[in-house]
């Protein structure tokens, strides 16, 4: 047991050791106290984090979901422009980076291209010479399929090109058309 020593101060007798004791008390249960109040607004921040990163995900859903439905909007509008007035048409064409596919346009107009790739990754790239007119990215995942457009003069050449290196990484052509 610890010593106690007793003390007179003004008429009572006071236990040192008791006093020391309970003010190392207050002082702990006050460290207590802010340490759950701490941990109560962390607990608050956190939640309000996760309810940001979920708005977060929806809106990237919504934005995912608005983009796809362009996509099909664009593609069915070109598909109406383009049925039965295209003068050139090609189907089935694998392209890879070493295999591009390209021909030159006999008279001003405009080339639309239906891609698909199987996997993610890499970009398709429908060129004028070696300038990109449109791009088609495949980040997003597999089995993705995408339109190029393009507007060309007479005797440009119309490139098309990836920067996958291999054939079973390359992108399919499902439809090239050519309106002039």
């Amino acid at each position: 047991m610890a010593n106690v020593k007793e003390v007179e101060w003004q008429g009572g007798i006071y236990n040192i050791a008791d006093e020391v004791a309970r003010g190392e008390a207050q002082q702990a249960h006050s460290l207590a106290n802010t340490a759950q109040a701490t941990a109560e607004r962390a607990l608050t921040a956190a939640g309000n984090a996760q309810n940001a990163a979920g708005a977060a995900q929806d809106t990237a859903d919504d934005a995912q979901i608005t983009a796809d439905s362009a996509q099909t909007s664009i593609s069915s509008i070109f598909q109406t422009l383009f049925s039965g007035t295209e003068k050139y048409s090609r189907e089935n064409i694998r392209v890879t980076t070493d295999t591009p596919f390209s021909f030159t346009m006999p008279e001003d107009g405009a080339v639309l291209v239906n891609a698909f790739r199987p996997q993610a990754g890499f970009s398709l790239y429908l060129a004028r010479g070696s300038s990109a007119v449109s791009v088609f990215s495949n980040y997003a995942g597999a089995n993705v399929s995408g339109v190029l457009f393009g507007m060309f003069k007479k005797n440009d050449v119309v490139t098309l090109s990836t920067n996958a290196p291999y054939e079973d990484e390359g992108f399919l052509i499902n439809h090239l058309s050519a309106v002039y």
